[in-house]
């Protein structure tokens, strides 16, 4: 997947997370991307750029297990579950999580 699609995929599941959003249907992104190429959206970019934005949305498409829509909580266990996190990525994780937690009172 391409730095700023994951980057981008994260930072909004996440938010819909922190917003209780997690049983939200969501589209699989591969039927917006076949319909942008229905439309012609990618008719003036090379087939390299093509390409590439074939396979990152493929990989992308690829949480929602082959269905039309997932909710929020399924695509981000599926997410998580394709990671391959090491102990530190994992230790730094946690920490951010831990320090956002303490700004937080819980009741």
């Amino acid at each position: 997947m391409l730095k700023k699609q994951a980057f981008d995929f994260w930072k909004t599941y996440i938010e819909f997370l922190t917003k209780g959003m997690i049983d939200v249907p969501m589209p699989n992104p591969a039927i917006e991307f076949l319909a942008d190429v229905k439309a012609g959206k990618y008719d003036e970019i090379s087939d390299e750029e093509y390409d590439e934005l074939l396979n990152s949305t493929a990989e992308l498409a690829s949480f929602w297990k082959k269905k039309r829509k997932a909710t929020v909580g399924e695509i981000v266990r599926e997410a998580l579950i394709h990671m391959n996190l090491s102990l530190s990525e994992t230790e730094k994780l946690a920490q951010i999580l831990a320090e956002a937690s303490t700004c937080k009172t819980y009741k």
